[in-house]
């Protein structure tokens, strides 16, 4: 089968398996009310201070006067600045937020309305360190004037910063009083315009037409909307949803600017990379993608190991039902010759699952030997194509993250391989060594020992922890909510779709599937007391699995650093039934078992530079828009796949304590399950297609 044919048919399977996930999926949501515990701090990564920058626009117009904020008969704009107020409190350090007002100074009568109408003021700029100016700004803020969203959607995208994942959290409690201009038709120029801006809308006891608005705007930005109806699910979802919009994936790599032929591909070596894609294709299984290609220098011998992750926009939803039309992203990853022959060994294309964490789409592709069979036209090199496809967000350019590791040639004698096998006991140790903060890409995930930590999380959020699991070793987890959760109504309706998933990847960021259960492992969270999910690699780790002869693509072969992607996703029914989630506990187990065996260090990888510093989309866009061909290429040394001999019962993970973080920057940044939006139409070409694709990855043979 050829590697687009067998791209089509993958993508075909997928798309099905979105649309029966769901027509089944009936679960109720997660509230995970659990309390810090038994001490121990919340652990960070390194650089957890990176943010999003992002405006608050809070709404004081005059219906916000209404005293039915709470049930004490507060004021709406009481209780929507004590939300505000509680939030710049609880700010991640580092965070950039600003805050914008609209219908603070003038009244709200007919002669009003034309001053009302301009009456938006940013009364703090954007920035960091900033709280006493944003607690002045809402504590001067009265309900009086009108509602000009619009205008305040255009003042704030101006006041963000120029380039770059910006964010929106807009409060309101009605519909655009002074359009033109459209709130709606100002989000969807910003978005044409190619504006890196997510809006997510809180709608504060709105009513049906205001409500259909503000969605509008937050669909158009690919960021979210909820509603609320009273001060504390305000506060709960004020911190939530700004949370999450600061803090964004963090994208990383040296920037590079793939070609689009063998001919015109720049050369990399072994590292992180960074790319621009400026389009995907206009129907979800079209031939109209974007593929790029880089020239990877190789000796006769020698194998090539690579991942690509396409990174949304912060916010995004992940799939969409309510227009009927499928809305996905795919990215796939080959290795191929001058010629444009095929070099894999075993590839795996939009790796994932169904969930709306604002998460990466994966690929990852490993070589059959440079020179050998397989692969023998590689003369020289071997070209990484990267292809973007997919109608999803299909005109809006997206950084692509690359990974790519080269495993030299070696006569040592290698430890024997050993068979796939079920998953080790894990159970959970306490008490808890404390609570643990996802690291928002590979450089900031925390370090954990094997043990017990709290993770909370809300819908929406993806994050990565790393443990240490060497040559022989076996890394299992076990996830759990800690305590049990709330019920959604009994009225028959539709329930939130909350699932909370695990992605393992090894130190190239390539996806290791769990024992028994593939790339990504979900647990779907509902009304049972207790839900819990335990996963394993399906062997030890052994780097001699690549010399077998049958080699899959799912054999953990590389020693190090080995990620575990948590995300949180929220779905399901229409967007009016989507309930207010406060963020859910979670107890994760980590276990290594086996001891650590001292091997060669044939595998090259390089960090991402040499001051360990992470480069943004901004810095790809400089380096597209002056025709760079990314040539250059990682730092000088190569460092190892980490296999230092250590021995451990699951020790060898790197100095966790009851206050875990990340020791060192690490070369990549986490890939995260696809999310897919299910199809309403054409099922019977899907099974067409699909017919007798039943691998995730394909094997060559």
């Amino acid at each position: 089968m050829s590697t687009r044919t067998w791209s089509m048919a993958n993508r075909a399977l997928r798309l099905l398996a979105a649309l029966l996930l769901v027509q089944g999926l009936w679960v109720l949501g997660a509230t995970g009310a659990g309390a810090e515990g038994d001490g121990g701090s919340g652990g960070k990564g390194d650089d957890a201070d990176a943010t999003v920058p992002t405006m608050l626009i809070l709404d004081a117009s005059g219906s916000m006067a209404a005293k039915d904020g709470d049930s004490s008969g507060a004021t709406r704009m009481s209780v929507a600045k004590k939300a505000a107020d509680s939030l710049v409190d609880d700010l991640p350090d580092g965070a950039e937020l600003g805050l914008e007002v609209y219908g603070a100074h003038t009244g709200n009568t007919a002669a009003d309305k034309e001053k009302g109408c301009k009456d938006v003021e940013v009364v703090a700029d954007v920035g960091t360190d900033n709280q006493k100016a944003l607690h002045t700004g809402i504590d001067g803020v009265d309900a009086s004037g009108y509602t000009p969203i619009g205008t305040a959607l255009k003042t704030a995208a101006k006041k963000l910063p120029s380039t770059g994942q910006r964010s929106i959290v807009l409060v309101s409690d009605g519909i655009d009083s002074c359009a033109p201009p459209d709130p709606c038709a100002v989000a969807k120029d910003l978005k044409k315009q190619g504006v890196d801006l997510a809006v997510h809308a809180i709608g504060f006891k709105v009513d049906d037409d205001a409500r259909k608005s503000l969605q509008c705007v937050a669909d158009a930005t690919g960021g979210s909307y909820t509603d609320v109806s009273d001060g504390d699910q305000l506060s709960t979802q004020l911190t939530a949803r700004t949370t999450r919009a600061l803090q964004g994936y963090q994208v990383e790599g040296a920037a590079v600017s793939g070609g689009t032929s063998t001919g015109e591909a720049p050369a990399i070596d072994a590292g992180a990379y960074l790319d621009t894609f400026a389009h995907g294709s206009k129907e979800d299984l079209g031939d109209d993608g974007l593929t790029k290609y880089y020239r990877i220098p190789v000796s006769k011998g020698e194998r090539v190991h690579a991942s690509a992750a396409i990174v949304p926009p912060p916010g995004d939803r992940g799939w969409e039902t309510d227009d009927d039309e499928s809305h996905v992203m795919f990215i796939d990853a080959h290795l191929v010759t001058a010629d444009g022959e095929d070099c894999d060994a075993a590839s795996a294309d939009n790796v994932g699952n169904l969930t709306d964490s604002e998460s990466p789409v994966r690929a990852s592709v490993d070589s059959q030997v440079a020179g050998g069979d397989g692969c023998d036209g590689a003369d020289g090199a071997v070209y990484l194509a990267v292809e973007r496809s997919g109608a999803k967000l299909a005109d809006q350019p997206l950084p692509v993250e690359i990974r790519v590791g080269v495993q030299k040639t070696s006569d040592a004698s290698l430890p024997k391989a050993e068979k796939p096998s079920d998953a080790p006991s894990v159970k959970e140790r306490t008490p808890a060594k404390g609570t643990v903060e996802l690291g928002r890409s590979a450089a900031q995930a925390p370090a954990l020992a094997p043990g017990t930590y709290r993770v909370k999380m809300v819908p929406g959020d993806v994050g990565l922890v790393k443990v240490r699991a060497e040559e022989g070793q076996r890394l299992s987890w076990h996830l759990s909510t800690e305590h049990a959760v709330d019920k959604v109504g009994g009225d028959g309706a539709t329930p939130d779709v909350e699932t909370a998933s695990m992605v393992m990847l090894n130190p190239l960021l390539q996806p290791v599937p769990a024992a028994g259960v593939g790339d990504v492992d979900e647990m779907v969270v509902s009304e049972d007391p207790q839900y819990a999910e335990t996963g394993s690699m399906s062997a030890p780790v052994h780097l001699s699995v690549l010399d077998g002869g049958f080699f899959t693509g799912d054999e953990p072969w590389m020693g190090g650093d080995q990620y575990l992607q948590l995300g949180l996703g929220s779905g399901g029914g229409s967007a009016d039934d989507r309930k207010a989630s406060e963020p859910s506990t979670f107890l994760l187990t980590v276990q290594v078992d086996g001891t650590a065996q001292k091997t060669p260090e044939l595998v090259r990888t390089d960090a991402p530079h040499k001051d360990g510093a992470a480069v943004t989309d901004q810095d790809v866009s400089a380096a597209g828009s002056t025709g760079d061909k990314g040539e250059g290429s990682a730092s000088d040394g190569g460092a190892s796949s980490g296999q230092d001999g250590t021995s451990s019962d699951g020790a060898g993970a790197s100095g966790a304590t009851d206050s875990p973080r990340a020791s060192e920057p690490h070369d990549g940044g986490p890939r995260t399950a696809l999310v897919i939006g299910a199809v309403g139409a054409g099922i019977v070409a899907l099974v067409a297609i699909a017919v007798g694709v039943v691998l995730l990855r394909r094997r060559r043979g």
